[in-house]
């Protein structure tokens, strides 16, 4: 995972807050954040389970910009594919609000 954590690393080298939005049930999808050692490079997460809502519904998006602090709201979201294998994965930007 050195590629991401470098990627993670330097996002917020750059100011940016990192929290993961996915859908799934909250205990399998922590097990997941948790055993690749994302709880440690991201500032949060929010799961589907958690907020009764999924990706790409905007209350996903909504319930993770007001994890963080200062608030923020979420500006957009695109869908984009890692590798020609993965699942698209989806990824949204945020603007502060303070």
């Amino acid at each position: 995972m050195p590629r991401r954590c470098d990627a993670l690393g330097k996002a917020q080298a750059d100011g940016w807050t990192c929290v993961i939005v996915t859908n799934g049930r909250t205990v399998q999808q922590e097990a997941k954040i948790r055993d690749t050692g994302l709880d440690q490079l991201v500032q949060g997460w929010v799961i589907s389970e958690d907020v009764g809502h999924k990706k790409p519904e905007p209350e996903i998006f909504q319930a993770a910009a007001a994890t963080v602090s200062p608030p923020c709201r979420a500006r957009g979201s695109s869908a984009i594919r890692r590798t020609p294998t993965s699942r698209a994965a989806t990824y949204s930007v945020f603007e502060a609000c303070g």
